[in-house]
């Protein structure tokens, strides 16, 4: 009977020749899109809630209670 070779995993390299590209062009524009949206979207809300006094925002002691009579 044979004896079966054992594989070994292939090495990869940092070396950018070697190295395929992590994503494709058009994928990394819609990524950078989508997160551009989000933040706008969340500064939309934080905004809105900063109008609306909902957002509770913590103050200094010395900034809180130091005011003129």
């Amino acid at each position: 009977m044979a004896k079966r070779k054992r594989l070994t995993p292939a090495q990869m390299t940092n070396s950018p020749a070697v190295a395929p590209s992590r994503r494709a062009p058009i994928a990394q524009i819609a990524g950078d899109a989508a997160s551009v949206a989000a933040f706008e979207a969340l500064r939309t809300e934080l905004d809105s809630a900063t109008r609306e006094g909902r957002i509770v925002r913590a103050i200094p002691l010395e900034e809180g209670c130091m005011r003129p009579i």
